[in-house]
């Protein structure tokens, strides 16, 4: 059970009911309206409500919470944080038993369940017994027969329905628990209500006394699991930055285990990335290795994290993504030793596979090498300023010479000091405006392979967000060799809304000293090329000894 979950109040108020006040609209002896009153009498139910609170979590098919409701005539208040689940899409459950929730034990309800022995029977729910049908409120009373249709996990249930005062719905559907018994559970769908005390809440529902209540939250659409292994170990961590290792993924349907093939990423963030040997406040690096895992789930890499030296700002993890920025669930990683570089031999494959990995790291490193004397030889580079009109035109200056020109010309290993000013088209600055500045199929030092066989096939892309508005940055395309990449830059509203792009790029991938202009740059941009050095010159000596 999560204990980040806590429970911040209890039994805020005695009352002498809950159910049918004067208020209750009785159909043809069903109640259709269960009111949480102080005015008519009952020892069979007690109410539950509560709020959602500030803090995210992630899905779960475990309990959060249990809750005994043992004692009539009062209500419950509790408190989760999970303010990411007040998008309409989730549910909070209520379960008379201790289980990892599984979908495929879960079940429509239907009339017959709600007669005497059915899943409120006497061994279940005693306090309704002896003589069922004389209590008048009695489960039949309260949910027969309102049908309505729940999304749970993306499956559809037919599923009972109470309306409590205030309009609040709480639905019924049963739970199997072993070959034989079902148990019901209750859902009610998270929002913003009005409840029973006049008071916003975002839940409120009734519940059987005599029974202790664990407590789910569950997606309408069907949550997927991540697991990992490393080095087949199922861990999260890697023992030493810059050296290799085989990891695998899996997904599989959190509620019922199965399998699926979705797409997946191993990023890193702000690890040392040939595509942006910079850094600078507010920016954000992310390099991803892209795959879909295959039928059983399961998609496989060589990884080596760069994190050199130490960094809070260091991230590595495994996520659902299909484009490398927009992430949807994540699966943080870590490195127990990034403070030093140890030079030791770490194969991790052999053959062709090998081959793969001792060929990408023999392309890398010379774009590492050209960068450090570009930087500190040299003492040359390309500079440019663009200016982007937030209605789609823009503007490209050679700061070398100061004159327009239409293709920004990107060379490979070199510093490229780039300024994007974005406009409005009467020239003011477009406030709170940014800059993203991808690069489709080049290398990643943290993905040493290039189209490997025996492992998944990966798409790799490198990411530098949130570059701010007029903020110099500086990149180096990794197009080397066998790989050609792609390099272009969105332009995101402050809405995180694209729109617009520059395309206009091209790039010189020749390992040469010709060109550019005179540009010394800044300390951070040496000190990153240097810890590349090393990470480079790590992985070559893993795999060649």
């Amino acid at each position: 059970m999560r204990n980040f979950f806590v429970i911040l109040g209890i039994a805020i108020l005695i009352f002498s009911s809950i159910a049918f006040s004067e208020e209750i609209l009785v159909k043809a002896g069903h109640i259709f309206k269960v009111g949480i009153t102080t005015e008519v009498g009952t020892d069979r139910w007690s109410g539950i409500f509560g709020n959602i609170i500030e803090g995210e979590v992630e899905d779960s098919n475990e309990a959060i919470f249990q809750k005994d409701i043992y004692e009539p005539n009062q209500i419950y208040y509790l408190e989760f944080s999970a303010s990411n689940f007040l998008d309409d899409l989730h549910y909070i459950a209520f379960l008379p038993a201790n289980t990892s929730f599984n979908l495929t034990k879960l079940y429509n309800v239907t009339e017959e369940d709600l007669e005497e022995q059915g899943i409120f029977n006497s061994t279940n729910f005693p306090i309704f017994h002896p003589n069922y049908y004389e209590i008048a409120d009695n489960p039949k009373n309260t949910f027969c027969c309102r049908k309505k249709r729940l999304t749970i996990g993306g499956s559809e249930f037919e599923a009972f329905e109470a309306v409590l005062q205030k309009n609040v719905s709480y639905y019924l559907l049963k739970y199997k628990i072993n070959e034989t018994s079902y148990i019901p559970m209750f859902f009610v769908h998270l929002k913003s209500y009005t409840c029973f005390n006049e008071q916003e809440c975002n839940f409120e529902a009734i519940l059987p006394v005599g029974k202790t209540y664990y407590i789910y939250l569950l997606s309408v659409y069907p949550p997927i699991k991540i697991d990992v292994w490393i080095d087949e170990e199922q861990k999260t961590t890697f023992e030493q930055t810059a050296l290799p290792y085989n990891v695998t993924v899996r997904t599989t349907y959190l509620y019922t285990g199965e399998p699926v093939s979705t797409n997946v990423i191993i990023f890193e963030e702000n690890g040392n990335n040939i595509f942006f040997p910079f850094d600078a406040q507010g920016i954000l690096s992310r390099g991803a290795a892209l795959a879909t895992t295959d039928e059983n789930g399961y998609a496989k890499f060589v990884i080596a994290p760069t994190e050199y030296p130490t960094s809070q700002k260091y991230r590595i993890g495994v996520a659902l993504s299909d484009d490398g920025i927009i992430i949807t669930k994540r699966v943080n990683l870590t490195v127990i030793n990034s403070f030093k570089i140890e030079f030791r031999s770490k194969q991790v494959a052999e053959g062709s596979l090998l081959d793969n990995i001792k060929t990408t790291i023999n392309a890398m490193n010379p774009i590492i090498n050209a960068m450090y004397k570009w930087g500190n030889e040299y003492r040359r580079g390309f500079l440019y300023y663009v200016i982007f009109y937030t209605n789609g035109s823009y503007r490209i200056i050679n700061l070398s010479n100061m004159q327009q020109i239409y293709t920004i010309y990107l060379k490979t290993g070199a510093p490229n000091a780039i300024t994007i000013s974005l406009r409005h088209p009467n020239e003011s600055l477009a406030q709170n405006y940014s800059i993203r500045a991808r690069e489709l199929r080049g290398y990643l030092l943290f993905n040493p392979t290039i189209n490997p066989p025996t492992i998944s096939s990966v798409e790799r892309i490198n990411n530098v967000l949130r570059i701010g508005n007029e903020q110099q940055f500086i990149i180096t395309p990794t197009s080397y060799g066998d790989v050609n990449s792609t390099i272009y830059f969105e332009i995101i509203d402050p809405y995180n809304v694209k729109i617009g792009e520059i395309r206009n790029v091209t790039i010189n991938s020749m390992l040469d000293f010709v060109g550019g202009s005179y540009f010394d740059p800044p300390d951070i941009y040496k000190t990153i090329v240097n810890a590349m050095n090393s990470v480079g010159y790590s992985l070559y000596y893993s795999s060649n000894y």
